[in-house]
């Protein structure tokens, strides 16, 4: 039970890769849970002997624990300021790209503005281009953007992009289709950065 913990850490090595690792740990330290629990009780002793040992461990792991929640919590940008700034500019139909795109889906469906089909994400596009063929990826999002297929986007711009993030910001600056409208700062627990949106130009929509 209690190598059921190295689990998910192991398979991770395994791929090189630690998206996500604190949240698929989870799943082995659901069964490792009673064992930590048995070794507590042995570590106390039979008739409570050594309490203040079992209280030392207890009060590490709780600050510990705590710590690294308020991290992983804090690591989300706060979208309370950008919801409000997208409710005056999406309209019902339009396309958008957007990161984040689960927030504005979430709270602008419920007021009919927009819904998920209507939104693009960061991680995968499937765009027809001008001649008929189908581009994905950094060419997908390159000719989405060029050609004024979004009619709108979001970017969430911090001190570490990714590759489609620079991507998209550069085509947004390059393309002469659209024009930054909003950037709203926010700080979280591992730095600082700024949500950007951008409006397609009316006169360039593509044909």
């Amino acid at each position: 039970m209690t190598g059921t913990a190295l689990l998910a850490p192991v398979y991770q090595i395994h791929l090189q890769t630690n998206i996500s690792l604190h949240k698929h740990i989870g799943y082995g330290l659901l069964f490792a849970a009673p064992m930590a629990g048995v070794g507590l009780s042995r570590l106390m002793g039979a008739h409570f002997r050594f309490p203040q040992a079992v209280v030392a461990v207890g009060v590490l792991a709780l600050t510990l624990g705590m710590s690294q929640s308020a991290q992983n919590y804090g690591v989300w940008p706060d979208t309370t300021y950008l919801m409000p700034e997208l409710a005056k500019n999406v309209r019902p139909g339009q396309k958008w790209l957007g990161q984040p795109h689960e927030a504005p889906v979430y709270y602008l469906g419920s007021e009919g503005l927009t819904d998920y089909t209507l939104w693009t994400s960061i991680y995968y596009i499937d765009y027809t281009g001008r001649a008929g063929s189908h581009l994905s990826g950094p060419e997908g999002y390159r000719a989405a953007i060029d050609d004024g297929w979004f009619d709108g986007v979001v970017l969430d711009w911090s001190d570490q992009p990714g590759e489609i993030q620079t991507l998209i910001r550069k085509e947004m600056r390059t393309s002469n289709r659209y024009r930054l409208a909003s950037a709203l700062m926010y700080r979280t627990s591992v730095g600082s950065g700024h949500f950007e949106i951008w409006l397609r130009i009316p006169s360039a929509h593509a044909a």
